[in-house]
């Protein structure tokens, strides 16, 4: 649907808005150590932000 819209500025920015979220979002659910991370959140023992830093540090 994005991907329709005419060429402007708003537009470009929500596609790559778009594009961006998504990117994420698949590195995070494709993360081998997400099972792990989720657990260490739920108990309380890493951070958000920690979480996302090991993730964001994986070699592909």
């Amino acid at each position: 649907m994005l991907l329709m819209l005419s060429s402007s500025g708003r537009s470009t920015r929500a596609r790559w808005r778009e594009r961006l979220l998504a990117y994420h979002e698949r590195k995070i659910l494709e993360s081998p150590q997400l099972d792990e991370l989720l657990e260490k959140l739920a108990k309380g023992s890493i951070l958000l932000d920690e979480a996302l830093h090991i993730i964001g540090g994986e070699q592909q």
